[in-house]
């Protein structure tokens, strides 16, 4: 950390080493990411700084070829060897923003899904800092908004909602389809829902299954039956009562994000929504409040979700996906309220 601090103070400047290409190991989302920006005529350098704590990508400012414009930070090896969350989540961005850095992070499930809009972003961003003007982004409903807000005493900050669209599995034609409790049939039916809607939560993924298959009514004993060959095909995670299935079974590191259908007949019940859609709004709740206490954050967390009212199924959801937050260092609980670390 010394060492970063020593870099970042000397205002960004290359120092003696190359930096034109991504180290080994190092997330290809930004090597990716920084082929986009040179497409369109910005020089960009990965990996800067001298410890753990790396810039993932710095982009050069046009009008002073030896600084930054800009930093980029995402979740990939320096994100994930941070001791905890406030390192991962904070501590760069604090270091470089006090210093005088324009900073914004680049999540992988944006890249994921969203990498033209990721890529106007960042050149909308850029933009801004060289023109020296507050901008306020217009984004779709439900997609991340890196609103750029300016004041005299503060540098550029880049405000990131996790909130993204729920696109629930399409219908399909299943043939040669003979016993939809066949493993053959879990391998190809689970898989293509798992594919399309990762990550998934048990209940859902039990009821997209029956749906597609055709299933109207379903025993006890065959729904354990199905549940046993779910989880012996695709090794779900599974972490108290949350049952989450994800693609190819990578849990991408620093997952945030929680999904809202546009439409209300697409909408999940509670049992529905997996663990970590629950946890990413449960932080955004925290985050937009400054802090809450424990009978809000459901009800907050429910709004959010679109639900109209908060139940006790809900409040006992919610409730155990809080102490998860807490256990994980997500949160904290401080004189009766619950706040970012």
């Amino acid at each position: 950390m010394r060492e970063f601090l020593r870099y970042a103070a000397n205002g960004g400047r290359f120092g003696g080493v190359s930096v034109e290409e991504p180290r080994a190991g190092d997330s290809s989302i930004m090597t990716e990411l920084a082929a986009a920006l040179r497409a369109k005529g910005f020089g960009c350098r990965f990996g800067i700084g001298a410890s753990e704590f790396r810039v993932d990508l710095a982009v050069i400012d046009p009008d002073d070829p030896q600084s930054y414009i800009l930093g980029i930070l995402g979740d990939g090896d320096s994100y994930r060897s941070s001791v905890n969350t406030r390192d991962r989540e904070y501590a760069r961005a604090d270091v470089l923003r006090n210093l005088g850095w324009q900073v914004m992070h680049v999540w992988s499930v944006d890249w994921y899904f969203r990498r033209e809009r990721v890529v106007e972003n960042v050149i909308r961003t850029i933009d801004a800092i060289r023109a020296g003007n507050s901008t306020e982004s217009e984004e779709e409903p439900g997609e991340s908004n890196f609103g750029i807000s300016e004041t005299d005493d503060q540098p550029v900050s880049i405000h990131v909602s996790f909130r993204a669209d729920y696109v629930p599995t399409r219908d399909a034609v299943i043939s040669n389809l003979t016993d939809p409790y066949s493993r053959a049939a879990v391998q190809a039916v689970g898989k293509y829902i798992i594919s399309s809607e990762s990550p998934v939560a048990e209940a859902q993924l039990i009821r997209t299954y029956t749906r597609l298959v055709g299933i109207a009514r379903m025993t006890a004993e065959k729904r354990r039956a199905l549940v046993d060959l779910m989880r012996q095909e695709f090794a779900p995670v599974i972490r108290g009562g949350f049952v989450t299935y994800w693609y190819d079974r990578v849990v991408p590191s620093g997952f945030a994000m929680y999904r809202v259908p546009a439409r209300q007949e697409d909408a999940r019940e509670i049992d529905c929504i997996p663990l970590e859609e629950i946890l990413s709004c449960i932080a955004e709740a925290i985050m937009s409040s400054g802090s809450m206490d424990k009978e809000s954050v459901p009800k907050a967390v429910a709004a959010m979700f679109g639900f109209a009212r908060t139940g006790d199924r809900i409040r006992e959801i919610v409730g155990a996906a809080l102490e998860m937050a807490m256990e994980d260092g997500l949160v904290i609980l401080e004189n009766g309220r619950y706040r970012m670390p």
